[in-house]
C-alpha cells in the first residue's frame, strides 16, 4: 500500500513537471514569434498603391435633391507610401481617377483625386490605426490587414475641387511592400 502511494506521488510530480516544462516552452516560442515582427517593423520602409476603394456624396447643385452617392474601384491607380523609424516619418502621395456617373446616363465622367502629405506617425496599442500627424492636422489609417508584404488601411480624405467644391472621400488602400 505503502509502495502504491510513492508511486502516485512520484507519477504526479512527474506529470506537473512535464506539464509545466511544456508551458514554459510554449510561452517562450510565442514570444519570441511576436517580437520578431512588430507591427512597427512591418510597416517600416515604401509600399506600392495597388488599388482604391472609393465613396462619397456629391451634394445636388440644384437645390431640388439628395446628395448622389458614388462609390467604386479608382482606376489609374498611382503612388505610395514610405514609414520610416526610430524617428516616426511618413509621407505619401496618391492618384487615382474616380469614375462617376452623375447623370445616369451610363456615360461616366473620370474624377481626378489625388493627395499627399507627410509628419510624423504613430500606431495604436492594439495596432489597428495608424495615426498621421500632418503640421497641425491629424490623419486616422484604420488597419483593415496587416502583413507582412501587404497592408490595407482606410481613412477619409478631404478632396477640393478649385475652391467650387470640398468633398470628404472614404477610401480603402491596398498597398504592396517595395522594400
Amino acid at each position: 500500500m505503502l509502495h502504491i502511494k510513492k508511486v502516485s506521488l512520484l507519477t504526479l510530480i512527474a506529470s506537473f513537471v512535464i506539464l509545466f516544462s511544456c508551458k514554459k516552452e510554449d510561452k517562450e516560442s510565442v514570444i519570441q514569434l511576436v517580437s520578431e515582427f512588430p507591427y512597427e517593423k512591418r510597416l517600416e520602409g515604401s509600399w506600392k498603391l495597388k488599388a482604391v476603394e472609393y465613396d462619397s456624396e456629391i451634394p445636388d447643385f440644384t437645390g431640388s435633391g439628395s446628395p448622389t452617392r458614388v462609390s467604386g474601384s479608382g482606376v489609374s491607380v498611382n503612388g505610395k507610401i514610405n514609414f520610416q523609424r526610430n524617428p516616426n516619418l511618413m509621407d505619401y502621395n496618391f492618384a487615382f481617377i474616380a469614375m462617376v456617373d452623375l447623370t445616369g446616363t451610363g456615360f461616366p465622367l473620370p474624377i481626378p483625386i489625388d493627395f499627399e502629405g507627410s509628419g510624423e506617425w504613430t500606431t495604436t496599442s492594439d495596432q489597428s490605426k495608424v495615426i498621421l500627424t500632418d503640421g497641425e492636422t491629424e490623419f486616422i489609417f484604420d488597419v483593415l490587414v496587416n502583413e507582412e508584404d501587404i497592408q490595407v488601411l482606410e481613412t477619409t480624405i478631404s478632396q477640393d475641387f478649385q475652391g467650387i467644391l470640398s468633398l470628404e472621400v472614404d477610401v480603402v488602400l491596398t498597398f504592396d511592400k517595395v522594400n
